[in-house]
């Protein structure tokens, strides 16, 4: 079950984060130290295979019960996750509020912005590189990571 699980967060987050997102297409982790994760949108080529960008959850410190996210983005790999769910009232409140004020606040809309700016700084690289190559292979290799880069 959880193998179904992690394709079908791959399938969901693989995708270019976005200021306005539907809260019902976030999931969250947990790693094999059973630490909480929020697995946001990848563009797809940004990371290694398997591998989504991710901000952790802070437990409060009067509060086992209460969680704050992280202002650090980390990459991780989807393989090492021990369970993943969808269920994200426990974090985030009724209606998911918390999650709704992390899309406004300054951590994601920072996050928006750099991969923003990757994905035109990636376009510029790779099509630089295929013009820089006369390998067949490569410039093939070149011309999908382009397409993959195009479509973000």
């Amino acid at each position: 079950m959880l193998d179904v699980q992690k394709e079908i967060t791959l399938a969901s987050m693989l995708r270019t984060p976005h200021f306005e997102e539907d809260v019902n297409d976030f999931f969250i982790a947990y790693d094999k130290e059973h630490n909480p994760l929020l697995l946001l949108p990848t563009t797809k080529g940004f990371l290694p295979e398997r591998q989504l960008y991710s901000i952790s959850f802070i437990k409060k410190e009067n509060n086992s019960y209460q969680y704050t996210l992280s202002d650090k983005i980390i990459p991780f790999s989807i393989d090492e996750s021990t369970l993943i769910h969808d269920q994200l009232g426990f974090f985030f409140g009724p209606e998911n509020n918390m999650l709704k004020s992390f899309f406004k606040g300054d951590t994601y809309g920072a996050y928006v912005v750099w991969t923003k700016h990757m994905v035109k700084q990636l376009i510029n690289e790779t099509l630089q590189d295929w013009h820089n190559t006369s390998d067949s292979l490569q410039r093939e290799k070149h011309k999908d990571r382009l397409t993959l880069l195009l479509q973000a």
